[in-house]
């Protein structure tokens, strides 16, 4: 797993709270294999919300890049169903989201392109992050998501204007 996905494994379980599970198959073959692999797949039981999010640090042309989304992102809503992990579970909403590490920002021509999935770039999903964390500094964040908390003592003690004994 890559520090995109655990990102936003932990931002979904702790922020969304949903259950999340990474790196799942779907589309078992009957001769062995898989059809494809989600890197995120975030589900919210009591709002019947489905997340499927993959994270990208591919720098090839948006062209490049759109084909290798859809690849990614080719499950029709119907074929969330047939996957075990989901069994039983029908969403009212499922959200498609590309993660890409290797932008800065996405321009709404771009954005445009990629019709059904919503794409965010690293830097705006970090943004969102760090709001939440201005909110949370007397809140600690639980110990089983350490890259959140991280963020959050980075973005709490990088700022404050505390005196310490040494000092």
């Amino acid at each position: 797993m890559n520090f995109l996905e655990q990102l936003v494994a932990e931002w979904y379980e702790y922020h969304e709270n949903c259950f999340v599970s990474t790196n799942v198959r779907f589309g078992k073959r009957g001769n062995g294999g898989w059809n494809g692999e989600m890197d995120v797949l975030a589900v919210n039981l009591s709002e019947k919300t489905l997340w499927h999010i993959e994270t990208s640090n591919d720098a090839a042309s948006w062209d490049k890049r759109k084909t290798r989304m859809k690849q990614k992102f080719r499950l029709r809503d119907k074929d969330y169903l047939d996957i075990p992990e989901l069994k039983g579970f029908k969403p009212n909403k499922i959200y498609r989201i590309a993660v890409l590490g290797t932008t800065n920002a996405i321009t709404d021509d771009v954005k445009e392109k990629f019709k059904m999935i919503e794409l965010l770039s690293a830097p705006e999903l970090i943004q969102k992050i760090t709001t939440l964390m201005k909110n949370l500094h007397k809140e600690s964040i639980p110990e089983k998501f350490p890259l959140l908390r991280t963020i959050q003592y980075t973005f709490w003690y990088g700022k404050s204007k505390r005196k310490t004994k040494s000092d």
